[in-house]
């Protein structure tokens, strides 16, 4: 009786709040939030999910109606878990709990497998056989001091202990209800159980919910009017999702403390609602397919949608929502799987939701006002309250003010609209009236002015004057409220046709700077000096910006350039320096800091003049990524506007640096020679140990955090392979083939905002085959030592054996060589001596015989200098280069004696310290005498020179006449030429490099040349 009266005033205080609370409508706002879809391109096999957790890895998994897969940042990859030898096939869906050591349960047909992922290691940790309505039988609920509860089919709640041991059962309800609660549809499709350390709440019927206290074992049924779809609770509160609202209750009592209606802020039906809380400030909650968040009181939903207003499901429904410790908000939809950014993006988005056109050329925020004024191409003007809201639901257009290029405030409610090429234009804010401004100054500057390109600016300097440009130059206007008064150009010079002015700008301290389409810039001075300034590229200048050291940034289409007041350049960065892209579309300077915000056609980057560069993309949160020339804005308050083809993404550059990601870095797969090296796909362990076989390594790295792994910057490199690192957005197939030895894998990922990048050091050894170990070395040392001193024994032995035999034989050679000597000097001397004396008398007897006496003489003289000269090689051994040139010099001379009309020249000298054998001198002495006797008898000479040129490696010696010369064709064919066989065949016994030059009527050139380190006959 006392159960059914608290059931009683539960139901009248539920539906009194419920009531009551229907009678406030809910003023809704949007919270856009950065969104990635995961679906079968990433590899989800099935869309029909139905649980979700992150380990402490940052790795997600996710059980799917077709089994366990993993995100690893990049893919899902299907898990089939390893448990000693059995590989286990899961096909079904699965139940996932994170234990607090880390340790994940995963419930299947088969039992409850442990996952450490610490190790990697998968362990079977309570066996079991599901029936084939449940997909597993087993649901862990909470983990408290007693060990880990758990819903078991058959037993009801029972309680294990963290080893998988079945600690007690404790007494609730009925096991039937229970099993029901764990039976295949319920479960999966539904989130309906929920605890912390003290309760925990099982939805166990449409209308009911258990509690059980942990601490004391007791449990209560809870009725609720509605159908319950979802339960989820924190540490004081737990909360109630049905198809109508939420209701909110303390965790010890059973009387709601609040609740909202959906029908406040969504119209439909709600078929699916979804309950999570993240802390116990927030909690999540989804009606179909919108996902709303709400403070703790559900007094202030926000409806999330992607940054640039879409809805986050396109269609269909949400069945789960999970929020991990890197906050990451997962989103299960019966279609496909969302990542949300659970953070706060400092960008805000402006657009006119109704336009056909929100390409924003121009921007202009009034201070007074705080109206933010737009103007755009093929699109008029647009402005925007104080919260960013649109002041009006089209944008204000004519035929001929559409493309807006400069818009600016002459008075309180009038603005000067410059158009791309059709006038200028007065704007009443008021009354929203555009009319043509009545130009009065001279008409040549009016033509001018009106003449402007695209990429023109505007530049206000006081309350009454400003600087315009056109295509052919800058001009000073000065104004008397809406009047114009004056015009003057500013640049001593028109810009011609293909080359118009860009952009400019006057510089704090009065110099004015000034860009063309072709890449001239010009600065000119307050005294109206004007000067070239040099770029590192001619490219077109976009842009231009002054930071607080009164630097000048220069934004071209190939890079961004610094330079100082005297138009020094400082510096230039470059897409290779960190930019997004080279091209530079528009700059705001930061205040305070020597930096500036630039934007390009790739988002938005903060540079800093000391190199340090952060990038913004959709990623990141802003609307698009494509920006536009010239198109920003500051507020007074210091808020930053940038216009992009898409609208206009503004911020306060200080909110940024609120923004911290510190992701944890992972090797997601190691291929040894092309095979997974382990069965589960992620290397834990810092050391990885192989065979010299298996030598080629290839690695996937993922660094998990906040943003996509793909959003990160890597470096990578392999110390003992390489010095230098590597960098990429993707490092996948990361592949090595290295040789025996110790390695060092370091990587390292950081991101746009985070600050210090995050490494981590894997150790990689190739063990070397046996015979490269260093047991194998010192048993081959022993063995090669032994071998050494028997060879060297051996070697002596025979080396003296040998040495004596050589000196025996030198001994005989020796006593040979004397005595042949002795023997050609008394035998062929003598005869030859007698040849020659004796021809000499018939020379000066018998006139008649000149010819053969003369011929008799001179074969008699060569032979007695062939023998003179045998004679005086077969006494020596060797010779140095000295003695051997000598002997050449005192035959040249004696020559020269004879031939009174021949002029016999001497160059050079031998080489110093070199020492021949006498074999070699021999022929060397030899074909200098068989030149020099050609050149008296056959060439007519009148000079003949002998030249030595000693070199580091040769010695070269040349013998020259002038006289006749022949060809050398021709002479070779004759049977007669012995003397050029006979110096051919010398030289090539002796390794002499041998040649002969001769030119007809030129002379004769004959040339030897040794190698001074091969001085040894063939």
């Amino acid at each position: 009786m006392k159960r059914v009266k608290h059931m009683l005033c539960f139901l009248l205080s539920f539906a009194a709040a419920l009531s009551s609370k229907a009678q406030v409508k809910a003023v809704l706002s949007l919270k856009k939030v950065v969104v990635s879809t995961i679906n079968y391109e990433q590899g989800l096999v099935n869309n029909e999910t139905s649980s979700i957790i992150t380990d402490d890895l940052g790795f997600t998994w996710i059980g799917t109606l077709s089994g366990l897969q993993r995100y690893n940042g990049y893919t899902l990859e299907s898990i089939n878990p390893v448990t000693g030898n059995d590989t286990l096939k899961i096909r079904s869906q699965v139940y996932l709990y994170k234990l607090k050591n880390g340790n994940l349960w995963i419930s299947t047909r088969f039992g409850v497998l442990q996952y450490n992922p610490y190790t990697n290691i998968f362990k079977r940790l309570i066996a079991g056989q599901s029936p084939s309505d449940f997909f597993f039988t087993i649901v862990p609920v909470t983990e408290t001091d007693e060990g880990i509860w758990c819903l078991k089919k058959g037993e009801g709640i029972v309680i294990y202990t963290s080893e998988g041991r079945l600690k007690q059962k404790v007494p609730s309800i009925s096991t039937a209800t229970l099993d029901n609660v764990i039976r295949n549809d319920f479960l999966a499709t539904n989130r309906i159980i929920a605890g912390n350390a003290g309760q925990f709440f099982i939805c166990t019927r449409p209308h009911s919910l258990l509690r059980v206290n942990t601490a004391d074992h007791h449990f209560f049924e809870i009725t609720v009017g509605d159908e319950i779809i979802g339960v989820s609770c924190n540490k004081n509160f737990f909360y109630v999702s049905t198809t109508h609202g939420i209701s909110k209750f303390p965790v010890t009592g059973n009387k709601p403390a609040g609740s909202f209606l959906y029908a406040n802020i969504f119209p439909e039906q709600v078929s699916q609602s979804v309950v999570y809380c993240i802390n116990d400030n927030r909690l999540l909650a989804s009606a179909n397919d919108k996902l709303f968040e709400f403070d703790a009181e559900l007094a202030h939903p926000r409806l999330l949608s992607t940054f640039n207003g879409a809805p986050l499901v396109a269609a269909g429904r949400i069945d789960h929502i999970y929020r991990d410790s890197y906050e990451r908000i997962w989103v299960l939809t019966n279609d496909d799987i969302k990542r949300i950014q659970d953070r706060e993006i400092a960008f805000t988005y402006l657009k006119y939701p109704e336009a056909r056109n929100n390409f924003v050329r121009s921007l202009y925020f009034d201070d007074q006002l705080q109206v933010l004024l737009a103007g755009c191409f093929n699109g008029g003007l647009q402005a925007y309250d104080r919260s960013s809201e649109p002041l009006w639901r089209v944008p204000v257009k004519t035929e001929n003010v559409k493309d807006v290029l400069g818009i600016t405030r002459l008075s309180t409610d009038n603005y000067l609209i410059i158009t791309w090429g059709k006038g200028w234009f007065l704007f009443d804010i008021r009354t929203r009236k555009l009319s043509p401004f009545n130009f009065t100054a001279d008409g040549k500057w009016r033509n001018l002015l009106y003449n402007n390109a695209f990429a023109n600016n505007l530049q206000r300097l006081n309350d009454s004057t400003l600087l315009i440009a056109s295509s052919s130059n800058v001009f000073r206007c000065v104004f008397r409220g809406k009047r114009l008064i004056s015009v003057k150009p500013v640049l001593p010079f028109f810009r011609p046709a293909d080359d118009w002015i860009n952009t400019f700008y006057q510089a704090s301290d009065g110099t004015f700077w000034a860009g063309s389409y072709n890449g001239s810039l010009y600065r000119m001075d307050k005294a109206g000096k004007t000067i070239t300034v040099n770029l590192p590229e001619k490219f077109g200048i976009r842009c231009f910006a002054e930071d607080v050291q009164h630097h000048i940034w220069a934004g071209t289409s190939s890079g961004l350039h610094i330079f100082d007041a005297s138009g020094r350049l400082l510096k230039s960065f470059y897409k290779d320096s960190g930019l997004l892209n080279d091209c530079i579309y528009s700059l705001l300077a930061t205040p305070g800091k020597a930096s500036v915000f630039a934007s390009s056609n790739m988002g938005l980057s903060d540079i800093s003049l000391n190199g340090n560069i952060k990038n913004y993309t959709k990623e990141l949160g802003l609307q698009d990524n494509e920006f536009n020339t010239a198109s920003v804005a500051t507020s007074a308050s210091g808020k930053f506007y940038f216009g992009g083809i898409s609208g206009i993404t503004a911020f306060y550059p200080s909110a940024l640096n609120a923004f911290r990601d510190k992701p944890v870095l992972n090797i997601t797969r190691l291929a040894v020679n092309d095979s997974s090296y382990n069965s589960s796909g992620i290397w834990r362990s810092d050391t990885i140990r192989v065979k010299y076989n298996r030598n080629h390594l290839e690695f996937d790295f993922a660094a998990l955090g906040l943003l996509n792994a793909d959003r990160y910057f890597y470096r990578y490199r392999m110390i003992g392979f390489g010095k230098n690192w590597q960098s990429t957005h993707r490092p996948t197939g990361i592949s090595y083939i290295l040789s025996p030895g110790t390695y060092t894998l370091q990587v390292a990922a950081s991101d746009e905002l985070s600050g210090p990048e995050v490494r981590k050091n894997i150790v990689v050894i190739i063990d070397p085959p046996f015979w490269l170990r260093w047991w194998f070395f010192v048993t081959m040392g022993f063995c090669a030592t032994a071998a050494v001193v028997l060879t060297v024994s051996f070697y002596n032995k025979r080396r003296y054996q040998k040495a004596l035999q050589e000196v025996l034989v030198k001994q005989r050679l020796q006593n040979q060589r004397e005595q042949i000597s002795r023997d050609l000097h008394d035998n062929l001397g003598a005869q030859a001596n007698a040849i020659f004396y004796g021809t000499e008398l018939l020379m000066q007897s018998n006139g008649d015989k000149d010819t053969l006496i003369g011929s008799l003489h001179d074969t008699a003289g060569d032979m007695l200098t062939v023998l003179r000269e045998t004679l005086w090689a077969m006494k020596i051994t060797e010779v140095d280069a000295a003695n051997l040139w000598l002997r050449i010099l005192n035959f040249a001379r004696k020559i020269g004696n004879y031939y009174p009309g021949l002029s016999m020249v001497i160059n050079g000298s031998p080489p110093e310290s070199l020492v021949i054998n006498a074999s070699l001198a021999l022929n060397m002495i030899l074909i200098v005498q068989e030149a020099i006797n050609n050149s008296v008898r056959h060439s007519e000479a009148r000079l003949i020179s002998v030249s030595s040129y000693p070199g580091n490696e040769t010695w070269r010696i040349e013998i020259a006449d002038d006289g006749k010369g022949f060809d050398l064709a021709e002479i070779s064919k004759k049977p007669e030429s012995y003397g050029l066989e006979n110096m051919a065949e010398r030289a090539a016994e002796s390794n002499i490099a041998f040649g002969i030059n001769s030119v007809p009527l030129h002379g004769t050139k004959v040339y030897m040349e040794i190698n001074l380190n091969k001085t040894e006959p063939n």
